[in-house]
């Protein structure tokens, strides 16, 4: 009896290791999944019209000199990451004030980080990046 007591004992956390090991196997399979969708951009194409604004630091401080540009549509404003695009901010004033269709990605990050100017502020948030542009008429 004895014998059969610790056999049972034996296969039930035998059992509680394998059931333990499949668990965390599938809980690492979801992490690298979800963190590869997080790392996918998708192409994104949105209507809306360019603007321009000064530079803001955190503490409220308007800098005319740097300007920002952001794409305004009906239900968001979006930063655009001139670094990481196809466009300079040179490219886009002719764009400014206009209605325009663009293709883009959109990610979560760094919006100083963009090699211009010296690291600014460390701001960061959503961004879009631009792949192409055209005017609505």
């Amino acid at each position: 009896m004895r014998i059969l007591v610790l056999q049972n004992k034996t296969m039930h956390l035998k059992i509680k290791r394998v059931t333990t090991v499949l668990l965390l196997s599938c809980i690492c399979l979801a992490l690298t999944l979800a963190q590869t969708n997080m790392n996918k951009r998708d192409i994104l194409t949105l209507t809306g019209t360019i603007i321009k604004q000064d530079f803001v630091t955190k503490k409220g401080t308007k800098n005319p000199d740097i300007q920002d540009y952001l794409l305004a549509t009906k239900t968001d404003t979006l930063f655009i990451k001139v670094a990481e695009g196809k466009f300079t901010k040179k490219d886009l004033e002719p764009f400014v004030g206009v209605m325009v269709k663009v293709t883009c990605t959109k990610s979560q990050g760094n919006l100083d980080d963009n090699g211009e100017y010296p690291y600014m502020q460390a701001r960061g948030g959503t961004y879009i990046v631009l792949e192409s542009i055209e005017k609505i008429q």
